[in-house]
């Protein structure tokens, strides 16, 4: 293969991934939610992905 094809797509695949990423983390931070947990209380996070079931647990928040 020609090295300044594999140069280009290369390119062109970052730049698209940076593009998608900038595009959702846009979309993400105007739904964005602020939690307060009072003493004692538990959050819990629980679904799937397109890789694998999750779970997360956490009494404290930042």
């Amino acid at each position: 293969m020609n090295y300044g094809i594999t140069k280009m797509r290369k390119t062109l695949l970052t730049v698209s991934a940076l593009m998608a990423v900038a595009a959702t983390a846009g979309a993400q931070s105007a739904s964005a939610i602020r939690l307060r947990l009072d003493p004692g209380s538990e959050l819990t996070i629980e679904g799937t992905s397109s890789l694998h079931a999750f779970h997360c647990k956490t009494n404290k928040t930042a």
